[in-house]
């Protein structure tokens, strides 16, 4: 090997037959401009199971924030970032920081790797109890509905 590395563009793949191969024509492309009998170097990331979980509970705060009153620029949560650290606080996903004028509650942040799967499904199931309790509206629900309805029509 002599030592130097190329860095060449994404290249969708999947795995037939314990191979990967282009998972598309755009891929198929780009790999067939490739030279030949060169050693390639795949980084493989995989979605985590928590990343789809995370997805949907943001997907169920958006249409919280656009179907309940008090949202918006200049109310009481002026965007769905505010919206979801009130309800983290409120279901107890927050961390107590103590500061000279008093202690703060931080919401628990919900990046990639910072909570773990079965945090992520309890914060999911009391978020949605407490959303309920307060606003009488399962945007959860409601947006797993949509998406059904979706594929029926497709």
């Amino acid at each position: 090997m002599s030592g130097r590395s190329v860095e060449a563009n994404t290249i969708a793949v999947i795995v037939e037959n314990g191979r990967l191969v282009p998972a598309d024509q755009f891929a198929q492309e780009l790999v067939d401009k490739l030279p030949a009998k060169r050693r390639l170097i795949a980084v493989v990331d995989l979605e985590e199971p928590t990343d789809q979980l995370r997805n949907f509970y943001m997907a169920g705060i958006g249409m919280l924030f656009d179907n309940v009153d008090g949202t918006g620029p200049g109310k009481t949560w002026p965007t769905q970032n505010s919206l979801r650290k009130y309800i983290l606080k409120e279901i107890g996903f927050a961390e107590a920081v103590v500061r000279v004028d008093g202690v703060k509650w931080i919401p628990l942040s919900m990046a990639r790797g910072e909570m773990s799967f079965e945090d992520m499904t309890t914060c999911l199931e009391l978020s949605r109890a407490f959303v309920v309790d307060k606003w009488g509206f399962d945007p959860w629900g409601e947006w797993s509905e949509a998406k059904e309805l979706e594929k029926h029509k497709k």
